[in-house]
């Protein structure tokens, strides 16, 4: 696909001012980009879209397991909440905590699942905006990663300075 870039200079004609095409020119998007895809690195994207769907769905399978494990969590230590003692800590609150991890990881892996399947198309049809779309998606991953380093890292420095006291 190319884009055709028109110049155009202003004429002042008596406080009148008119646009007049001077050149026109068009320009390919692979001139406009620089950067070419060679083989070896189609070939890599191609394996990585591959590893990345595989890591998505099974990040989505241990995150049901981890919200199944909250729903048994929060039934068996309810019934049995005198064995463990005089805990501090409502095992409806545990339960709460399992599946709020799960729905925060669960944004890095649509993100990643997202990038595997527009990297797919991308690479099959060597659509740009696809590709571009695909990157975008992997951004967007590793900036809710990061994120979720960064507020993981605060919230274990909180628990440090607070002698260990998860609950505040």
């Amino acid at each position: 696909m190319a884009l055709s870039l028109s110049i155009f200079k202003v004429r002042e004609t008596e406080n009148k001012h008119t646009m007049v095409k001077t050149t026109s020119q068009t320009v390919s998007r692979e001139a406009r980009a620089g950067l070419k895809i060679s083989p070896q690195i189609k070939s890599n994207l191609s394996e990585t879209y591959k590893w990345t769907n595989f890591l998505a769905i099974v990040g989505f399978i241990a995150i049901a397991f981890i919200a199944l494990a909250a729903i048994f969590m929060g039934i068996v230590m309810s019934n049995k909440s005198t064995e463990f003692g005089t805990a501090s800590t409502s095992p409806a609150l545990i339960a709460f905590v399992y599946v709020v991890v799960a729905a925060a990881f669960a944004y890095p892996l649509s993100y990643l699942y997202r990038f595997s399947r527009r990297m797919k198309k991308a690479l099959a049809s060597n659509d740009q905006e696809a590709l571009d779309a695909s990157f975008k998606q992997l951004t967007n991953c590793h900036r809710m990663l990061g994120l979720l380093v960064l507020g993981s890292m605060i919230a274990a420095v909180a628990i440090a300075f607070n002698d260990g006291n998860v609950w505040f």
